[in-house]
């Protein structure tokens, strides 16, 4: 994994929800952290939003969801 905002596929692939829902969970997201449409969630905002540890977001984003 080599980015730093979190995407809607990821979205998906942590919730195993649809892309479709997960851009709209991103959306609640940005609205609930004050941020504008134009600006990206990092993994670190997206885990501390979820109560999760942000290391645990990019371990599991690295293998795609396969455990």
């Amino acid at each position: 994994m080599n980015h730093l905002f979190i995407t809607p596929n990821d979205i998906a692939i942590l919730t195993g929800k649809s892309v479709k829902t997960s851009r709209r969970y991103l959306s609640l997201i940005k609205d609930a952290l004050g941020k504008e449409d134009h600006q990206g969630i990092t993994i670190f905002e997206y885990a501390s939003y979820e109560g999760v540890d942000y290391q645990e977001v990019i371990k599991f984003l690295g293998t795609k969801g396969e455990i």
